[in-house]
């Protein structure tokens, strides 16, 4: 992931890159997915919005990732030079916050997600789709 802490206007947001790591003496970059902020319908101009962590151990092809501004994304990597995105969730930001701040995702052994936003708290979801 290229986290993002300042953006500069007009480029790409911190990103998710796919590696292959088959061989660790010559790992290669595979793929890269990003999320415009179009993505968002809250103001994210000055707030962070790419790319932040994903959940440390997988089960299935669908890797989820705190996407900042953009809220819980869920991207199927079963292709890894075509990643998909599958689902999301986009919460309304708290008052006085112009954007969610999705920090932090981990999903439990029962399906739930636990999404953690800077400004809002935890939030558990259930995959429905």
């Amino acid at each position: 992931m290229d986290e993002e802490h300042e953006h500069t206007p007009g480029q790409l947001h911190g990103g998710l890159w796919l590696f292959d790591v088959t061989d660790p003496s010559t790992i290669k970059p595979i793929s890269v997915w990003h999320l415009t902020e179009r993505a968002s319908p809250y103001v994210t101009t000055g707030d962070r919005f790419g790319a932040h962590q994903f959940q440390e151990r997988m089960r299935d092809f669908c890797l989820y990732t705190a996407w900042f501004g953009g809220g819980l994304r869920v991207i199927d990597i079963a292709d890894p030079e075509r990643p998909t995105e599958v689902a999301w969730w986009l919460p309304e930001p708290p008052p006085g916050q112009r954007s969610p701040q999705a920090n932090d995702v981990d999903l439990d052994g029962n399906g739930l997600i636990y999404v953690i936003d800077r400004n809002r708290g935890l939030s558990i979801l259930e995959r429905t789709a």
